[in-house]
């Protein structure tokens, strides 16, 4: 899928709940002009997002960039108030580096808390 070797690491002696991994790929469909194109991730992400939100999952996402991460949480916040459900937009957060200690904290007790669903920022070198 990814096109390089991984290795399985299935020994963690944490404390957690049941985990759930989805990685998506949008479908493809025949454009206007005929041509097999793939279905905008971006939207299938906050789609995706606002449905697990509403069914009280505790979901996060990744994106490459803050401006991405930025679009998806106002899309995803917009989609929730469309759908229905605006007390969950306060439930939503994007999380990135650079935050100053005391934000980070209050985001990262939220989370704990199960209060929160969050995307962040994938930073590549």
């Amino acid at each position: 899928m990814i096109g390089q070797d991984v290795t399985v690491i299935n020994n963690d002696g944490s404390g957690h709940g049941p985990q759930k991994f989805l990685f998506w790929n949008p479908p493809l469909y025949v454009n206007d002009m005929g041509f097999n194109v793939r279905r905008s991730s971006f939207t299938a992400t906050y789609n995706l997002f606002g449905r697990f939100v509403q069914d009280g999952l505790q979901t996060i996402v990744f994106t490459r960039a803050r401006q991405g991460m930025e679009r998806l949480h106002l899309a995803a916040k917009n989609r929730l108030r469309e759908t229905g459900h605006p007390e969950l937009t306060n439930k939503i957060s994007p999380y990135r580096g650079g935050y100053f200690g005391d934000e980070r904290e209050i985001i990262e007790k939220k989370i704990v808390r199960r209060r929160y669903s969050w995307g962040y920022l994938n930073k590549r070198s």
